[in-house]
Order: structure tokens, then sequence, then C-alpha cells
């Protein structure tokens, strides 16, 4: 079974400690009932499951068409999904998941995670790989204070 790059805890509560990575910045997180955490892991798992079979999820497919759930749920699929294809050697950028969610309007927070999610899983794997580039792909959000290159 293939371990993921990034470790990240599925301990999913319904407060703001031990939640996955990136759901804590979900301005929502807070208000979410103990019943939707754990809608939340099962859609985590079951993509996650796929992943491990070989296959190729798309993540369309696990969301919900809408609600309070769907943009935490989004961010932490990217996530999932851009640690899997890294780590298989696929392709896989930030604008890609901006470009095939489109009526997803994600915060600056959201992005910039997947910015840097996206620039160490990378490092890691390709040596040139430079916060030059970064800053070239998205000039609007500055410079993040990240350790030189």
């Amino acid at each position: 079974m293939r371990q993921p790059i990034v470790n990240r805890s599925k301990d999913v509560r319904p407060t703001n400690e031990g939640l996955p990575c990136h759901l804590h910045d979900a301005p929502f997180a807070a208000d979410l009932s103990t019943e939707a955490w754990q809608r939340l892991e099962a859609v985590l798992r079951s993509f996650e499951d796929a992943w491990q079979r070989g296959q190729r999820p798309r993540l369309a497919d696990y969301l919900p068409a809408d609600g309070q759930e769907r943009h935490g749920l989004l961010v932490e699929l990217a996530h999932e999904d851009l640690d899997y294809r890294l780590g298989d050697g696929q392709a896989a950028r930030v604008e890609d998941y901006l470009a095939a969610t489109r009526s997803w309007r994600p915060t600056a927070s959201a992005v910039l995670g997947l910015i840097a999610a996206e620039y160490e899983l990378r490092r890691q794997r390709e040596p040139g790989c430079a916060a030059a580039e970064y800053l070239q792909r998205f000039p609007q959000y500055g410079r993040p204070n990240c350790p030189a290159d």
C-alpha cells in the first residue's frame, strides 16, 4: 500500500484541533456537525482508496453538488490528488485544479496551500524546481515566506 508523500492527519473531529491539514482553513470548519465530519472523512477515505487501487479518481465525482462542505472537501481532495499524481510521476499543477473547478472560488489561503504543497512535493523529486517558477506563475500572491532555493 502506497504511503502519502505528505503526512497528513486523518483525524477528523468537529473542532479546529487535529483537522486534516487544509480543512482547518475552511471558514465553516467550526460549524460542521459530527455527522458532517464523518461524511467528509468517508469521502476522503474513498478517494484515497481509489488511488491506492491504481485508479485515477476525478475530483468532481467525489464532491457534493453544493453546500457548506464543498469548499473544504475540494481543498483536501485537491491536496490528496496533487500528492498522488506527483508521487506517481505525473504532471500536476495548481492551475489544473483551479481550471477544472471553475465554479470554485478558493480563498487566497487555500491557493497558497496548494502552491506550497506542489512546490514541496516537486522539490523532493526535481532538483531544478525553484521558487522563481512559482513567482512567475502566481505573481498575484507575491513572495511567500519560503526557504531560499
